[in-house]
């Protein structure tokens, strides 16, 4: 399993929404989008199980295939645009089953508080 400390965080709005409108149906998120990793440090795998998209944005749907927290599939909803990326928070995730996508985060200040404290996370990951 790759270490945080090796995929620094993208922390531009534009650069991660191209990355996250990109990604199809069964493709998995790349490390350098942080998404939600586990109280544990533990990095999910993020994989896309639904996606919705109109020209100028995309919801997608993502399961973490290798969680044992949950006795179903850990999953959280993003919403991206070029402008901003939101995130909600983890929920388990039932196939077919209507959730509600409310409490949304935006992504980018998330990274962007990790990119500032970023020699610090690398100092404790490498010691």
């Amino acid at each position: 399993m790759q270490a945080r400390a090796d995929n620094k965080p993208l922390s531009d709005a534009r650069a991660i929404h191209g990355v996250l409108a990109s990604l199809k149906l069964g493709e998995r998120v790349p490390l350098n989008i942080l998404i939600n990793d586990y109280a544990n440090g533990g990095i999910p795998e993020w994989t896309v199980c639904e996606r919705e998209e109109d020209g100028h944005y995309a919801i997608l749907t993502l399961t973490d295939e290798s969680n044992i927290h949950y006795p179903n599939k850990a999953a959280l909803d993003i919403f991206t645009c070029p402008d901003k990326t939101l995130g909600g928070r983890l929920y388990q995730w039932f196939p077919g089953c209507i959730h509600a996508r409310n409490m949304f985060g935006d992504i980018r200040q998330h990274a962007r508080a990790m990119c500032d404290r970023w020699p610090q996370i690398i100092g404790k990951k490498r010691s």
